[in-house]
């Protein structure tokens, strides 16, 4: 096998190699497990799942955890928070059912232009520099979209949010991975979607602190009510994730596979003095990365070339990384992937961005939450708002344990089963909703769908990642999430032309997309515990 030697950029690292050299200039086999006496000895050349082992688990997961895991939230908080402005926005700017719905598919239709340009230009650029940059254009739109007077404005500035938003998430995933060994890769990347509740609890309770109460800025010509005030302190989770990723090293799996392979031993070894804190660099035992033998080497040889011919470039390999996604052997689990993502974020954020107006419904008329309102009705009391957002924070919070589950369980179930199973259960949840004829079973039935429906998410974030190699995983998330975003911009536009005449059309419709789904995903390939590509 052909193999690359990274450079030794000091003699207290040359003289540590040169350690390893026999005098017949072989290398001396060298065991990295060295709890386990008697175990097999390897190579002192290493490749990056058995690097990565040998940084040890500790600290440096943890603390990058926190990090992706903040980031999630964050665009958990900026998705969420437009289900709490239906009412209040609504009134102030006298919106329509229609235009509701516009209004909560126009950070979708964001995340989906963002998804894939921004997925794609991960493969291509690296992970984080691109973290930084979407995670900040979020918050910034979404702060201009505060001042906003006009619907056309305020519409406008959330889709460019969403695009920012639909660059952080599929991202994440694929950066996070590529840290992680592969025995701990299921649970963690699982943990990451604990924080996407935690951002749906953070916007539950800032808007039910907030916008119920009548502070702000009033003027004939400018309005800044409590909802502005809100929708503005959401943004502070995306600009703090920006700085915190500003500090983090790029994924080392990223520069291998772009013939990097001394700034991939760099991380490696800051991954193992975190990990290690009593340890020195120089203890790491990886002297010696293998290349990868589909690396890209990059080179600064040959005249400048022209910012047209450079994006051109980068548009071809966007365009052909795509086009690999739908040939052998990628073209069976793409198309089972692209499949659920509809039918999941159909069922999911076209119900859990409307369940606010159906619990404003169930409190309103005292039946079920497919009861007419009457035409003299005032949803705006604040008692009324206050039992609404209490509600909406406790089905937020309803989710935990079942990201819990996923995460105990993943690696022992497995991807495939979890995915499947929690599908059709969350579907058939949803088909006895527009049945229900009290506040406390619509509640009940709500967090039962919350629940299960996460595990969902979860399995699917991490199976998403698994089955493409480096060169392709970020473009690959970047094209599943934007059939999510489609998904998601069908089923607000379908719960919001719907939901005036009866919701049971819409609720109906989710439980059927979503019990197919779970029936496609016993199609998808077994990759528990494999090794990334």
């Amino acid at each position: 096998m052909e193999m690359d030697i990274v450079d030794i950029d000091n003699d207290e690292e040359r003289e540590l190699l040169d350690a390893e050299l026999q005098p017949d200039g072989s290398v001396r086999e060298r065991d990295i497990n060295t709890k386990a006496p008697g175990h097999l000895q390897r190579p002192a050349v290493y490749t990056f799942e058995e690097a990565v082992e040998a940084t040890g688990f500790g600290v440096f997961h943890y603390m990058l955890l926190c990090a992706c895991g903040w980031a999630d939230a964050s665009d958990a908080v900026e998705v969420l928070c437009v289900s709490f402005l239906m009412e209040p926005a609504g009134n102030e700017m006298q919106l329509s059912g229609q235009e509701l719905g516009y209004l909560s598919a126009s950070i979708f239709a964001g995340m989906m232009v963002g998804s894939y340009l921004w997925g794609s230009l991960a493969d291509i650029k690296g992970r984080r520099g691109v973290l930084v940059y979407s995670l900040f254009m979020n918050g910034m739109f979404a702060l201009i979209s505060s001042f906003m007077q006009s619907f056309g404005g305020f519409l406008f500035m959330r889709f460019m949010s969403g695009v920012g938003v639909g660059g952080s998430l599929p991202v994440i995933f694929a950066y996070f991975c590529e840290f992680q060994p592969k025995d701990r890769r299921g649970a963690m990347l699982t943990a990451i979607s604990m924080f996407w509740i935690l951002g749906n609890i953070i916007a539950a309770g800032m808007a039910w602190a907030i916008i119920p109460r009548h502070i702000g800025y009033f003027s004939p010509h400018f309005k800044y009510s409590s909802w502005r005030i809100f929708v503005a302190l959401c943004t502070i989770p995306s600009f703090t994730s920006a700085f915190v990723f500003f500090l983090l090293p790029e994924s080392p799996k990223f520069l291998l596979e772009n013939g990097k392979e001394t700034e991939a031993l760099n991380v490696l070894r800051r991954m193992f003095i975190c990990n290690n804190r009593n340890k020195k660099k120089t203890d790491y035992p990886v002297k010696v990365l293998q290349s990868s033998p589909d690396a890209r080497r990059q080179t600064s040889d040959g005249p400048r070339q022209s910012y047209f011919v450079i994006l051109k470039g980068k548009s071809s390999t966007m365009i052909n990384s795509t086009i690999l996604l739908f040939k052998k052997p990628h073209i069976r689990p793409t198309s089972c992937l692209l499949i659920i993502y509809f039918t999941l974020s159909f069922g999911y954020y076209g119900l859990w961005l409307w369940f606010p107006e159906l619990f404003a419904k169930v409190e309103s008329t005292g039946g079920s939450a497919c009861s007419e309102l009457p035409v003299d009705n005032s949803t705006n009391s604040t008692d009324t708002q206050q039992q609404v957002y209490m509600d909406s924070f406790i089905t937020a919070a309803a989710n935990f344990p079942g990201n819990l589950f996923a995460v105990l369980t993943i690696d022992r179930l497995g991807r495939k089963l979890l995915l499947s199973g929690s599908l059709i259960i969350s579907g058939c949840s949803v088909f006895f909703i527009w049945l229900l004829t009290s506040r406390a079973e619509v509640l009940a039935m709500s967090c039962i769908f919350g629940g299960i429906s996460v595990i969902s998410w979860a399995a699917l974030n991490v199976i998403g990642v698994e089955c493409y190699p480096t060169n392709l995983r970020s473009t690959a998330m970047g094209v599943q999430l934007v059939i999510n975003r489609v998904g998601a911009i069908v089923g607000n536009v379908v719960f919001g032309v719907f939901i005036e005449y009866h919701c049971a059309i819409p609720i109906l419709s989710v439980a059927i997309l979503m019990v197919f789904g779970g029936l496609v995903a016993v199609l998808l390939p077994n990759t528990k515990r494999i090794e990334l590509k």
